[in-house]
């Protein structure tokens, strides 16, 4: 272990180390909060900020000021700060309404939701609805899920064309063309 944590050492009582500790190996706490208990661990351990900064993948500068907030507010500090800009428009309710919507309904007009029709019908503006639909990795443009034909005449056509393939007449070419969603080939 190298010693080069600058200045004021880490020193953990039995409790604030088992707090970390429990930090450092959560699974529900958020990334940046685990990595911050990582750090604060390693600073109280001796390790260089170079060490831990190299070991985590980030700077030396980013190290110290995660150390800094620890010595001065305990581990409340290790806790997102508040971000500038202003206050959010719409709760995670309201973007859990707008997903579930798209992802569960049709539009009163049309079968499939597109950003710009979900925007009008919930009131908020075009960007916030692809940003939320980028954010959750919603793609209405894309369906998962097999729709079977309801033409009477399916199997018929089916096994004339699994013909084609298999036993191809002499001096045919036989040609596969890509439909569209909701286009029907026919033979």
């Amino acid at each position: 272990m190298s010693r080069g944590c600058p200045t004021t050492p880490i020193r953990l009582d039995g409790q604030g180390e088992d707090q970390l500790r429990s930090m450092a190996r959560s699974w529900s706490q958020p990334h940046g909060v685990v990595e911050r208990a990582r750090m604060v661990l390693a600073c109280a351990e001796g390790e260089s900020h170079v060490a831990i900064g190299s070991h985590l993948g980030i700077s030396k500068m980013t190290v110290g000021k995660w150390r800094r907030r620890y010595l001065e507010q305990g581990i409340e500090g290790l806790q997102n700060e508040e971000r500038p800009g202003g206050p959010r428009t719409h709760d995670a309710e309201r973007v859990a309404e707008v997903s579930n919507t798209a992802l569960h309904s049709k539009p009163p007009q049309g079968t499939d939701w597109s950003g710009r029709t979900m925007a009008e019908h919930g009131g908020i503006f075009k960007s916030t609805v692809y940003c939320w639909f980028k954010m959750f990795g919603v793609e209405l443009h894309r369906q998962r899920h097999f729709k079977i034909s309801n033409d009477p005449f399916l199997v018929e056509k089916v096994r004339d064309m699994v013909g084609l393939y298999m036993n191809p007449p002499e001096h045919v070419v036989v040609l596969c063309v890509d439909e569209k969603k909701q286009i029907q080939g026919h033979l």
